[in-house]
């Protein structure tokens, strides 16, 4: 089952190239803030090719108080555990998108 995800997260974006993604789908690019943060649904999600919507754009160096995003997940039911899961998951995800200087302020699930 499809569900979309709604992320709310903050930035500090010296370190940043802007918001949207910068290098092609089939390419790590961790020089943005879009970039980063699929990066993160790759490696704890498991999601091949992650499309997230973002809700605005930044330029280098610029900084976002709260900006938001959306993706699409795969829920997976193993006896009834997906609940548990996707939360383990989703925690994981938010903890590295944490360590990446950009502190990701919630997340939670949008039907």
């Amino acid at each position: 089952m499809t569900r979309r995800f709604l992320i709310y997260f903050s930035y500090v974006g010296t370190n940043y190239k802007g918001m949207q993604r910068l290098v092609n789908r089939d390419k790590v690019d961790l020089s943005s803030v879009q970039g980063i943060i699929e990066f993160g649904l790759r490696k704890f999600l498991r999601i091949k090719e992650p499309r997230i919507g973002i809700c605005s754009r930044t330029d280098q160096g610029v900084h976002a108080v709260e900006s938001a995003a959306h993706f699409d997940y795969q829920v997976r039911r193993y006896n009834g555990m997906s609940k548990t899961t996707t939360a383990t998951q989703i925690l994981s995800f938010s903890q590295f998108i944490l360590s990446q200087e950009s502190s990701l302020l919630t997340s939670c699930m949008v039907t």
